[in-house]
């Protein structure tokens, strides 16, 4: 085979092959043997000939003068000809050096269209013979049908050898056709499907092979399956009539009107012919297609003549979804007109159909006119002989040469295009495949697609804008079309499309194509709810909750911990307020080191607050004053405050009703903090005495940047993260779209990181210039470096930050080595960035935030402090003059880096929330538009609207007005004696109470870990084997709490680590005294009636263990420490990476007011040799604990 291909390719070019639409007796008495011959048979009427150009041009000429279809392949020789013949002296001594075997199956030959004999396959002169002469796979096909074969698979890359094999044998009854791949679908479950097919019908398949280890058989039950039905029920099956169009699946008539819409779906998934005509890269639809569904629409309606048709907006065709479209006709005006128009817009199985996140957009409109057809309205002009004498052929091939998208030959249905004068005459046909569904459309796509194409013969642009003026129908269904083209004017020309009688079906009086530039098209998305939304402050809600008891408030955070220290046994106040206090700097040289400062006092503030048994039924106010650009008008003052805001938030969405962030612009009053706290909210800001609260909202009208106008192309772009998965992306977006030249990535492990090399090779090739670099742009020096040693040429023009780490956990665990790891990267960068460029007149200064600081995730704590910071920076940035902006992303569907490590049920939480992955393709032209956006923060984000409707009235202000509903408060009811519980379990015997109460528990942790409601769970299964760590731990816990009124301890999952204690712990709350007194008052605190009685049982001591500093592991060096009265402090472990707290310590922090440090603390030893493996808890989890836990595990055994 490699002899033959190299003998083949030294043959000199030149040949042409043609395909014809004739049989093989047709065609044989056309051919000079010396110069052209039949290369293949592959079907009754599908004769392909080869040779010397000339000859076989003058063969498909007489041929198409004698009605036949002609297509040129193109290849690059001419085989099975003449001009294969100076290689088969060199082939032959080839095929004589091999030895041949005897085949194991019997094979057909495709030299002779028979089984081959015995031997025959076994000589070099048979394989020659293979190169020279025809391929009769038509004769071979029928041999194999003869001889009994019903079933026939196709091994190759598509199925065009299927649809050719089918027309070999048309009369064979009961024979199945079976290509093992398709050229647009993924090869496993093409495999797998040709397989199966065949396996349905009988074939034995040897599944052991194809699935190994997957084969055993086990016996079926005995019970019946347990059901579940996914199918979805067809549109036209619900209401209104079918749409009797393949791509309108209903129509229905508006009441008290005669008004009609009709509805349908376009999906390059089930119509893939519609990608067949799509252009602009593959991604318009043809608007043959729209002016079809208008055709209809008024066929149906009884209007045959379309007065004005315009296309007037491209209509993109999704990759990914189905995009939803709909016509709508108004009524009849006394003329009988009826108005038209076309609208779609992305599908959404699941959203509101008020949903104006999805909005519609026209495409097409015009004016139906009701009434017969008039025969008058076709030009009587007859064309006369076909086609008329004089006419100058034209190649076919040209007009698709010039489209962006590659059409294969089954596509190409102008089959002849003729030239006379300014007059053009051309010929279309649907190939065989596609006959059939001519009877479904009023002139098929293709066909009417084809006719508009003819008019490129007269120098007119590819059709993406139509505008036709006078259209008729006169007849439908057609398969093979005659058309006829007249210019009028430079823009305008008159159409006739007849059929093969010279009968008209369509004709029009004028038709234009318009030119269109896919540049001006802005960049659509693909997926439903992927759409840029921002933050905007609105009226908070009317108070609906009572005004707290008790209030304290302290002077700042070391004031509260200073009273927390000499406190009794006191609960604290319902309400403790703590202003949150930003020591006074130099903003230029302090602002990093002040906010890892402001950060780590935050978090020691939260863990007390969480950890301290007296605050459990308290709520902590924070005052901020600056933190917060609620308005146009305002910018950020406090930087670092902006960050403790962020894992303020982190906390409070960790921890529901612990917390109420307020930035102020005044000190307020306490009338005015009890207002807040009767809100509801976890965050407000209060602006000349009137309190605001988020909202998210869609950014409408934001057009993206033109290509090359953010982004310099003769400047440098720097690019940190660049070579991560999201940051890859956003780069070769930067070189395909914007143009950018000059690339400068910097990593932390520059060219070594996987697929550097590669994507440098990638950019290179559209002609960017890329530079990586290792360097730690937290590092201002290195980063200095790296920037100076730029070609002076291609300075910095712009900046894309795009680096980041994550390193969760709930804030109970954090500490401040967690805060410094997440920090450096995006804050500590993002400064250094800005301060080592704002002197180079940067055009576009982006980085890129996590939408995590908006939506206040659970569990990233100091990740949402640093986003937070790099959103508030980018507005104080803007505020000084600055191109500045942070994109606040959400999720990408792209596998980076930084996700690889989130578990599968923290995907499917965020998507319980209805936060959704943004796929990559969305997430880019999201990236455009948000360039633009200059007031707040942008979020690009994908959002499940079904989602977020379905848990509307529990939706926090900042994400309500998103599903468009209003939240109703709940009427509020003190129950009677008796009456049902949260759960109404009231109503209940007792010996069922505890399967009400453990369904409950069951039905929410399957749905904390992303399973179906009916999954079963043992109840004894602890819950460090179901899969529970530390995040969905914290959602178990609140999504209980809030299912059975009761206020739940945070450490929930590991005082009962199973499900079956956790229904012990909430059946205990539901005493029949509570329940009489007031069933909303359920208790679960350890100091229950039922724990008092416990506490009077013996106790037997089993064991005894403790660790204390100084090295303390057992009881007996504890007492020993005490006899000798040995001091535990010592210096701080070398193992915690307690850097920074060292450095704090050893600062020269003077005056009155400086907080106190120390170098010395009572440590415990071996905190960080913990068996995670041995307990059963996994890495990731270990390292999300709390110590306390971890050391009480260790005692314990």
């Amino acid at each position: 085979m490699v002899a033959r291909g190299r003998l083949m390719q030294e043959l000199p070019s030149g040949g042409a092959m043609v395909a014809v639409e004739a049989a093989e007796d047709e065609v044989v008495p056309l051919l000079d043997a010396a110069l052209v011959s039949v290369a293949a048979v592959n079907g009754p009427r599908s004769v392909v000939i080869a040779g010397v150009e000339a000859a076989v041009n003058e063969v498909a000429e007489v041929l198409k003068a004698r009605g036949r279809r002609t297509s040129r392949l193109r290849v690059s020789h001419a085989f099975h000809s003449p001009l294969m013949e100076p290689m088969l002296a060199r082939f032959r001594e080839v095929a004589e050096r091999v030895t041949y075997g005897t085949p194991a199956i019997p094979v057909v030959s495709n030299v002779t269209g028979r089984l081959a004999a015995e031997g025959e396959l076994a000589s070099a002169e048979y394989w020659v013979r293979h190169v020279r002469q025809a391929v009769r796979f038509a004769d071979g096909v029928s041999a194999l049908a003869a001889e009994g074969v019903t079933r026939f698979l196709e091994i190759g890359p598509d199925g065009t050898l299927t649809a050719l094999a089918q027309n070999c044998v048309p009369d064979a009854p009961n024979l199945l056709f079976v290509p093992a791949q398709r050229k647009d679908r993924d090869e496993p479950p093409a495999v797998i499907a040709a397989l199966a097919a065949l396996h349905t019908t009988g074939r034995t398949v040897d599944w052991d092979v194809l699935l190994p280890g997957s084969q055993e058989l086990v016996d079926l039950p005995t019970y019946p399956f347990q059901r579940q039905r996914y199918w979805l029920d067809p549109v036209a099956d619900r209401f209104g009539h079918r749409g009797e169009h393949p791509l309108l699946s209903s129509g229905i008539g508006v009441a008290d009107s005669t008004t009609v819409v009709a509805t349908g779906l376009l999906s390059g998934r089930t119509q893939p012919w519609l990608g067949d005509l799509a252009t602009g890269g593959g991604t318009i639809v043809a608007p043959s297609v729209l002016t079809d569904l208008a055709l209809h629409t008024g066929r149906s309606l009884g209007a045959h003549h379309l007065t004005e048709l315009h296309v007037d907006e491209p209509l993109r065709l999704s990759a990914t979804g189905e995009t939803e479209v709909q016509t709508a006709t108004e009524a009849a005006d006394g003329d009988r007109r009826r108005t038209f128009a076309l609208y779609a817009r992305p599908y959404d199985p699941d959203a509101d159909p008020s949903d104006d996140a999805r909005p519609w957009t026209r495409h097409a409109h015009g004016t139906l006119a009701v009434g017969p057809v008039d025969p008058t309205a076709a030009d009587t002009d007859e064309v006369g002989a076909w086609p008329p004498p004089g006419a100058t052929p034209v190649d076919p091939d040209e007009l698709y040469d010039a489209l962006e998208v590659p059409v294969d030959e089954a596509g190409r249905v102008v089959t002849s295009v003729w030239r006379l004068g300014d007059e053009v005459f051309a010929e279309a046909a649907l190939p065989e495949t596609k006959t059939a569904e001519a009877a479904g459309f009023v002139v098929h796509p293709a066909l009417l697609d084809g006719a508009l194409l003819t008019l490129r013969a007269l120098g007119r642009p590819v059709p993406h804008l139509v505008s036709w003026s006078g259209l008729t129908l006169h007849a439908s269904a057609a398969t093979a079309v005659r058309v006829h083209v007249v210019p009028l004017s430079a823009t305008e020309c008159a159409l006739r499309i007849l059929d093969v009688t010279g009968a008209p079906v369509l004709t029009a009086r004028s038709v234009a194509v318009l030119p269109f530039d896919h540049e001006q098209l802005p960049g659509t998305v693909r997926k439903s709810g992927s759409d840029l939304y921002t933050v905007t402050w609105i009226p908070a809600d009317a108070p609906s909750l009572p005004e707290p008891a008790s209030t304290t408030r302290h002077t700042g955070a070391d004031d509260l911990l200073a009273a927390a220290s000499t406190a009794s046994d006191t609960p604290y106040a319902e309400l403790v307020v703590v202003p949150w206090q930003t020591p006074e700097s130099d903003p230029e040289t302090a602002l990093v080191p002040g906010v890892h400062d402001a950060t780590a006092r935050a978090l020691i503030l939260l863990r007390h607050w969480l950890t301290d048994a007296h605050a459990v039924g308290s709520r902590l106010l924070v005052l901020t004053r600056g933190a917060v650009a609620a308005h146009a008008d305002e910018t950020v003052t406090d930087l670092p405050a902006a960050a403790v805001r962020g894992l303020l938030k982190s906390a409070a969405s960790e921890n529901p009703g612990r917390f109420l962030l307020l930035d102020t612009d005044v000190t307020p009053t306490d009338d005015q903090l009890a207002d807040a706290v009767r809100r509801g909210h976890d965050e407000l800001v209060l602006r000349d005495g009137k309190l605001f609260a988020p909202s998210l909202n869609r950014v409408r009208d934001t057009p993206p940047h033109p290509a090359g106008v953010v982004f310099p192309t003769d400047r440098t772009v720097l690019v940190t993260g660049g070579t991560g998965a999201v940051g890859a992306a956003v780069v070769r977006h930067l070189v395909t779209r914007h143009g950018v030249r000059h690339l400068l990535l910097v990593t932390r492990r520059g060219p070594q990181t996987p697929g550097a090399a590669e994507l440098v090779d990638e950019l290179a090739a559209h002609g960017a210039r890329t530079t990586v670099v290792s360097c730690d742009a937290a590092d201002r020096e290195a980063l200095a470096d790296v920037i100076d040693a730029l070609p002076p040429e291609y300075p910095i023009g712009a900046v894309v930050h795009a680096a980041g780490v994550l390193d969760d956990g709930v804030i109970t665990s954090l500490t401040p080595v967690h805060l410094t790891r997440v920090l450096r990267p995006k804050a500590d960068a993002a400064v250094n960035l800005h301060e080592l460029t704002r002197d180079l007149g940067l055009s576009a200064f982006v980085m890129f935030s996590s939408a995590a600081a908006t939506l206040s995730s659970p569990g990233q704590g100091n990740y949402v402090a640093a986003n937070a910071f790099l959103d508030a920076y980018a507005a104080r940035l803007r505020a000084d003059g600055h191109p500045a902006v942070s994109i606040a992303w959400g999720l990408w569907e792209t596998d980076s880096a930084m996700t690889r490590g989130l578990a599968d049920a923290t995907h499917k939480r965020a998507a319980r929330s209805g936060v959704d992955a943004l796929p990559t393709g969305d997430a880019l032209v999201l990236f455009d538009r948000a360039l633009t956006h200059t007031e707040g923060t942008p979020l690009p984000l994908c959002l499940d609207r079904t989602a977020l409707r379905r848990a509307a009235d529990r939706l926090p202000p900042l994400l309500r007005s998103l599903t468009g509903r209003p939240a109703l408060r709940e009427a509020a009811a003190r129950p009677a004696s008796g009456a049902a519980s949260p759960l109404g379990l009231s109503h209940l015997p007792e010996s069922r109470r505890r399967d009400a109460v453990a369904d409950l528990v069951r039905t929410t942790l399957a749905a904390v870990l992303g399973h179906a409601p009916e999954t079963p769970i043992r109840p004894d299964t602890p819950f460090t084997q179901l899969g529970l760590d530390s995040l969905t731990a914290l959602e178990l816990r609140n999504s209980l709490s809030h299912a059975t009124g009761t206020t739940l301890p945070a450490t929930l999952v590991f005082d009962h680590p199973t499900p079956e204690a956790v229904v012990d712990l909430l059946l205990a709350g539901l005493t029949p005294a509570e329940r009489a007194d007031d069933p909303m008052s359920m208790s679960t605190t350890p100091h229950s009636s039922e724990n008092a009685t416990l506490a009077d049982d013996p106790i037997a001591i089993i064991g005894m263990g403790c660790r204390f500093p100084g090295g303390v592991e057992t009881p007996e060096q504890f007492w020993d420490l005490l006899l000798q009265g040995e001091d535990a402090i010592g210096d701080f472990p070398a193992d915690r990476g307690w850097d920074n707290l060292t450095a704090l310590a050893a600062s020269d922090n003077t005056g009155p007011d400086a907080p106190t440090y120390t170098r010395r603390g009572g440590f415990l030893s071996g905190v960080g040799g913990f068996d995670a493996e041995f307990f059963g808890v996994s890495p990731r989890e270990a390292l999300a604990m709390d110590p306390q836990q971890r050391l009480l595990l260790e005692v314990c055994w």
